[in-house]
Formats: structure tokens, C-alpha cells, sequence
């Protein structure tokens, strides 16, 4: 099982889907380590429809959306929802995954200030 973050609304739309964060993301994105390339750009193969993204670890979320980010998230009703989903659903880019959400495990969802990775 691999343990994947994903920010997303409370009807499961992901952070670029929501329509709440276009001006935090454009910002985010100037700002990150590893900007926020497209999943060809990052090399990513093998997803399609079905797949929805997020990122194999924290630290992963983090190089997109620093912490200086996380209150305007939290403000736009953006959570952080911690998914499990076995290895043979993701595909794996350079800096995000993708996976089948048919196929994965909702454990968890919470703000994104504050939030400490165990």
C-alpha cells in the first residue's frame, strides 16, 4: 500500500478542479521548489480518466505548496485527505502520482495547517 496526499474540497475535487484556489496555486507555483508540471511533463504514463492526483509523501505536497500556502488553502476549503491505495493503481510522475480512486482508501482528511506527518 502506498500512503498518497491529496488537497482536495469536500466533494472530492481535487485543489485544481475546485474553482476556490486559482490565485493561491498561480502563487504556489511561482514560489515551489519543482513548479507544477502537467503529468507528461513529469513523465508520467499511464494514467487516464479515472485517476485523480495527489502526492506519494508530504514533503512531495510541500515542494508545490509551501507552508506559507496552507492557511489560504484552508481558507478556500481546500483539505488535506490522506488516501492508501495499493502500488498497482499509481502511476508515479518526477513530483506528484496519480491513482484510481475507484481502487482507494479514504483514512483521512483535515486541515493542512498543523498537520504533522507521523
Amino acid at each position: 500500500m502506498l500512503r498518497i496526499f491529496r488537497l482536495e474540497d469536500d466533494d472530492g475535487r481535487g485543489i485544481y478542479h475546485s474553482g476556490r484556489c486559482w490565485p493561491i496555486i498561480e502563487k504556489a507555483d511561482q514560489h515551489g521548489q519543482s513548479g507544477h508540471p502537467s503529468p507528461y511533463e513529469d513523465g508520467m504514463q499511464g494514467w487516464g480518466h479515472e485517476h485523480i492526483f495527489g502526492f506519494k509523501n508530504f514533503h512531495q505536497l510541500l515542494s508545490w505548496f509551501p507552508p506559507q500556502f496552507h492557511q489560504q488553502i484552508d481558507d478556500a476549503g481546500i483539505r488535506l485527505t490522506i488516501y492508501d491505495v495499493d502500488e498497482s493503481n499509481v502511476c508515479r510522475g518526477k513530483s506528484q502520482v496519480a491513482f484510481n480512486h475507484h481502487y482507494a482508501e479514504r483514512v483521512d482528511s483535515q486541515p493542512l495547517v498543523g498537520y504533522q506527518p507521523s
